[in-house]
């Protein structure tokens, strides 16, 4: 943990400069970085109309909002991962995972569900 001066942090930035950042500022960064919470989001499997607003519903009608969307047709294959934010998510995490999964069961494809935080770390070394 960076030293304390005169009530201030005091650290070193990327560059190699100091840098002095006020406590307050720092516990309402932590605070608003605790209150976003986001999630990778993969679907798999045989491409058909609707994948995208089969899942897209889900996500709009339990308050998840999509941020960032990638899919691609691998041949007849369907493919989608997306970043979604789950602060405002009505559900608790396991809920949205175990209803994507069985929504994706009901239209043929694999639905997965991972914290970004999770999926960060295990991509980290």
């Amino acid at each position: 943990m960076p030293p304390l001066c005169k009530g201030r942090w005091l650290g070193v930035s990327r560059d190699g400069g100091i840098v002095k950042n006020n406590l307050s500022l720092l516990y309402k960064t932590i605070k608003n970085k605790e209150k976003s919470m986001k999630a990778i989001v993969t679907v798999l499997g045989k491409d058909k109309v609707g994948i995208i607003a089969d899942v897209a519903m889900i996500m709009k009608g339990h308050g998840v909002n999509i941020c960032d969307i990638s899919q691609t047709l691998m041949q007849e294959y369907f493919t989608m991962i997306m970043l979604v934010d789950l602060t405002a998510c009505k559900l608790d995490f396991t809920e949205l995972q175990a209803l994507l999964a069985e929504q994706g069961k009901t239209i043929g494809v694999d639905i997965r569900v991972q914290h970004q935080d999770l999926f960060d770390s295990m991509h980290r070394i």
